[in-house]
């Protein structure tokens, strides 16, 4: 198997096939239309067992077949139809994601942590925050004004969650740096409002969202981040955030 091939098997892995499939569904989108003793020839793989995988796809709705009167015929989705058909799953297990949330709330489960340390654990602990669908928010007490060893991944990082349209409320120390991001607060999907420094200047990023707080601490030397997962523990975390909203200055 080519190089190639390889990086072809391992994407339709990644979507859900097993490594037979992939070889079954490689074989028969090259072939066009053809005989299960094309594609077995093709593939590899023995004819009784691309009956039953071919048969899965079509299950899937990643294949089908029909008959020219002589032989069962099998044809394959296109990649731009399975990529269609992948989407399709995915926007609809998104539409389930707040009823998946809602059953996890009522388990008694203790909170999940999870330790990121350096730059790329920092990273590991935003990238968390992308996973929420069109239309999301993410409550953020902290500052606009960080200044880090890893800027260039918070540029990307942000713009990435626009792209995402997910949205953003901050409660902000009010300095100048942090009122003069206001100007792109409709560009970059976020809304501010501020508390006086003397009494809120915190040192570390505190994001919520879905069932999770996420603790972001910016620091040259070693930054680190703390994911914490629990639905009783972020819903108490939103109330605070809405009471200091309330009384925070535009």
């Amino acid at each position: 198997m080519t190089t190639q091939n390889d990086d072809l098997i391992t994407a339709l892995r990644g979507i859900g096939f097993s490594k037979n499939e992939a070889f079954v569904y490689l074989a028969a989108l090259e072939l066009g239309p053809s005989s299960i003793w094309q594609i077995s020839k093709k593939s590899g793989i023995k004819r009784p067992t691309c009956y039953v995988l071919l048969d899965e796809l079509i299950w899937r709705g990643y294949a089908a077949s029909t008959n020219d009167g002589k032989r069962t015929i099998y044809s394959v989705d296109s990649p731009k139809q399975l990529l269609r058909a992948v989407e399709r799953r995915q926007e609809r297990f998104v539409k389930s994601i707040a009823q998946l949330d809602a059953l996890a709330s009522k388990s008694p489960q203790k909170p999940t942590v999870r330790l990121y340390e350096g730059t790329n654990g920092v990273a590991e602990a935003y990238e968390e925050s992308l996973s929420l669908p069109k239309g999301s928010e993410i409550l953020i007490y902290g500052t606009a004004a960080v200044k880090t060893s890893y800027q260039e991944y918070i540029t990307d990082y942000l713009k990435r969650r626009v792209q995402k349209g997910i949205k953003v409320r901050a409660i902000l120390p009010d300095t100048p740096e942090n009122r003069a991001v206001e100007e792109l607060n409709e560009k970059e999907l976020r809304k501010t409002r501020y508390l006086p420094q003397e009494k809120f200047d915190p040192h570390t990023e505190i994001n919520v969202f879905s069932d999770i707080i996420t603790y972001i601490a910016h620091s040259e030397a070693s930054p680190f981040g703390t994911v914490i997962e629990s639905p009783s523990l972020a819903a108490l975390e939103k109330q605070r955030f809405e009471l200091l909203w309330d009384i925070a200055q535009p």
